[in-house]
């Protein structure tokens, strides 16, 4: 008790005063959200028997409690008007980091020669230059590997420059030094890299962040966050009698496993393990679970009854009790996570592959053919605002064209993974028809099809439907138009 001026006032004890001081800081955290790195709402227990322990825990973690109160506050007033300067200091409050640039990658197969003595052997020191048009572009392979005499790997070729390059598939073929045992190599269409995040772009993550997000997501964003890694998504099952589906790519019912699909590759080794076990403990799709007690005779099941063959070629991961996986999904690649305790956690890297997307807008307006490409490069802006085995549907085609030209009357939209394809044949009397115009090879034209004499007297054409589109009816329309979504050029317009 203290008396000051004839008036007495209640002189709360050290204890009682830290007690109300983390009092108010629960509660604070709580009311406002304010959560740890690993996404839970800040709690600080206090030890009742000693509570002067606080004054040692102060000293280590006010600095970044105080950190996340600023941050709090950041999201709900400063985030939408900051300044670049404020912005970025509010995203390293928060342990966002400003996305790098990132490097165009190559998907490939290299097949070993079936004569060679020993395996075949690439490093990261071999290279592998194409030209983007009269830019010369060096690749390498992410990770070293070694293909067995008369087998095949799966290989990952990074540019050496940052920066967005499209090259066509099997343009690389080969590298540049000649590598023993080396037969050749085959290679998908490049997957661009990216230029260094945008302030605009970082301003609108920091704002979604601050909305609560599932440990999935925490965990993707934390893997794309790694230098060299673009794009992140991971699925989950969340069935619990249905296989479902991304893409081609399955996830079992059980046991519970995500799929995680990753653009770019880490620069770090075993990065992506690292960062996946330490938000998200379970296991990813694409493996293959065997036994054996001499790591040569394999099998299905624990008891060691049911052999099982290895395919040619593929690279072995040594867990623990007797337990081996290997990569099952074409193109996947893995990285390991070694627990303390000695476990092996092995992590299933699936790289996306790019699809092409062929779009068809019906549309009750007179167009020219400017209007048209205004309209083609609107809807080719949703690609890039799509993630990793997201689904681009009629809607979304339909909403942003409303959403881009009102003075337009839009019937609807079809989605696709072909196109029309046109057959060219060659005949002379129009109705024995040949592939060759030497007219040795004969073809079969598909019942109900007329070929439409092109070119020259001989020469004539058909449309072959190659898929399913979404839309089956064709609405009374005025102009229709489709084109490549991915290669980004008109294929036809009916005006």
């Amino acid at each position: 008790m203290l008396t000051l001026d004839g008036i007495e006032y209640d002189i709360k004890t050290p204890e009682e005063n830290v007690t109300d001081l983390v009092s108010y800081i629960n509660n604070y955290c709580l009311e406002h959200n304010i959560k740890n790195s690993e996404g839970e709402i800040i709690q600080i227990e206090v030890n009742e028997s000693n509570p002067f322990y606080m004054l040692t825990f102060g000293l280590s973690y006010l600095t970044t409690l105080l950190q996340r109160l600023v941050y709090n506050a950041g999201c709900s007033m400063s985030i939408p008007e900051s300044s670049e300067r404020q912005l970025l200091n509010l995203a390293d409050i928060a342990g966002v980091r400003r996305r790098n640039a990132t490097k165009t990658v190559i998907q490939g197969t290299v097949y070993s020669s079936e004569d060679a003595l020993e395996p075949c052997v690439i490093t990261q020191e071999n290279t592998a230059t194409v030209y983007v048009g009269d830019l010369e572009v060096i690749f390498s392979p992410a990770y070293d590997i070694t293909v067995p005499p008369g087998s095949s790997r799966q290989i990952m070729l990074v540019a050496d420059e940052y920066g967005s390059f499209n090259i066509s598939a099997n343009t690389i073929i080969e590298f540049d030094e000649p590598i023993e045992g080396f037969r050749s190599m085959s290679t998908l269409a490049s997957t661009p890299g990216q230029s260094q995040e945008t302030i605009s772009s970082l301003r609108t993550r920091l704002q979604r962040r601050s909305v609560e997000g599932t440990q999935t997501e925490r965990a993707a964003e934390a893997i794309q966050n790694l230098d060299g890694v673009s794009l992140c998504n991971i699925y989950f099952n969340k069935y619990p009698n249905t296989t479902i589906y991304v893409g081609s790519r399955a996830i079992p019912v059980a046991p519970r496993t995500a799929l995680l699909f990753v653009q770019g590759w880490s620069t770090e080794e075993d990065d992506i393990a690292k960062v996946f076990y330490r938000y998200l403990f379970c296991e990813t799709s694409g493996f293959t679970y065997a036994y054996s007690e001499d790591g040569e005779n394999f099998y299905s099941d624990r008891e060691m009854t049911i052999p099982v063959s290895i395919p040619e070629g593929k690279e072995i991961i040594s867990l623990e009790n007797n337990e081996y996986c290997y990569v099952n999904v074409p193109g996947g690649e893995y990285q390991v996570y070694t627990t303390k305790a000695g476990q092996v956690l092995p992590v299933c890297i699936i790289p996306p592959v790019l699809t092409p997307v062929y779009v068809r807008v019906f549309i009750r307006n007179k167009l020219d053919y400017g209007k048209v490409n205004a309209i083609k490069d609107v809807i080719s802006s949703l690609s890039s605002n799509l993630t990793i085995g997201q689904e681009l549907t009629s809607v979304d085609v339909t909403s942003k064209i409303v959403e881009e030209f009102t003075d337009l009357e839009i019937q609807g939209a079809e989605i696709g993974l072909g196109g029309e394809t046109t057959v060219y044949v060659y005949s002379n009397d129009g109705e024995t028809f040949y592939t060759d115009d030497t007219f040795t090879t004969p073809a079969e034209i598909p019942e109900g099809i007329t070929p439409v004499r092109v070119g020259n007297t001989s020469q004539y054409s058909y449309n072959t439907l190659q898929i399913e589109w979404s839309y089956k009816k064709a609405p009374n329309v005025d102009a229709v138009f489709i084109f490549n979504n991915s290669n980004l050029y008109i294929e036809e317009v009916l005006v």
